[in-house]
Formats: C-alpha cells, sequence, structure tokens
C-alpha cells in the first residue's frame, strides 16, 4: 500500500513543480513524469493484484491473443457479447505487445490522458494538484 501512495505523491509533486519550473521544456518533462509514474505501476504489479484484474486477463487478453484476423475478432465478439471498444482495445495491445502487463500500462496512459486534460481545461476553477490528488485518492 505505501507504494502506491509514495507513487501518487510523487505523480503530485511532479505536477506541482511542473506549474513552477521557468523553463516551458522541463515543465513538460515533469507534467509526462507525471503521467508516467503511475502508469508504470500500473504495468508492473501482478495481475492478482485487484479485485478482476484476473479476471480480465482469462476472459478477454488471453483468447484475444489467440485470435489470427480482425474478422474472426469481431464474430467473437458478437458471440461473447462483449464491448466492442475494449475488445479492440485488448486486440491492438495484444497483437503488437503479447503481454498483459503493457495492456495495463497503455489502459492507464489512456486514462491518465483524459483526467489531465480535464484537470487542465478545469484549472482556473480548480487546483491541478488538488485535482489530481482528488482522483488518485478516489480509489
Amino acid at each position: 500500500m505505501y507504494v502506491y501512495g509514495l507513487v501518487f505523491l510523487s505523480s503530485v509533486f511532479c505536477l506541482f513543480f511542473s506549474q513552477r519550473v521557468p523553463s516551458k521544456f522541463l515543465s513538460k518533462a515533469l507534467i509526462i513524469m507525471s503521467v508516467i509514474i503511475p502508469a508504470l505501476l500500473a504495468g508492473m504489479r501482478a495481475v492478482e493484484v485487484g479485485t478482476d484484474t484476473l479476471a480480465y486477463k482469462t476472459v478477454y487478453f488471453n483468447p484475444i491473443k489467440h485470435i489470427s484476423s480482425f474478422q474472426e475478432l469481431i464474430v467473437w465478439t458478437i458471440e461473447q457479447e462483449f464491448e466492442i471498444g475494449f475488445v479492440f482495445w485488448n486486440y491492438i495491445i495484444a497483437k503488437i505487445f503479447g503481454n498483459y502487463q503493457w495492456f495495463l500500462f497503455f489502459s492507464e496512459l489512456f486514462i491518465l490522458c483524459f483526467v489531465y486534460k480535464t484537470l487542465f481545461l478545469l484549472k482556473t476553477k480548480i487546483d491541478l494538484n488538488f485535482g489530481l490528488l482528488s482522483y488518485y485518492l478516489f480509489f
């Protein structure tokens, strides 16, 4: 549990310092680090961590790894009555990387990009650091 706290605080501190450095390059680098740090944690965690991570791997990712064509994927998705967007996301990561840890990493990265985009759109109404910390502590 301490690892999560350390990662979340590191991410928030990177975002905090990104707003206070004079260099635009350094500011952007800190923002990128702020996103990458929690995504790395997601990608490196064991699949047994969490209540449903292993189930998603077993039900979605493993079968999708063995599907050989996009047409076969569509048929399988319809037969299983699964969400096409989530299945397609699994398919892309499975075919490019073939490893579920990469799926976890890119899924977290994808989610955090939208969280950051929203925080930056609302930065006149809410403090970025407080917003990010609130997001992390919500779960």
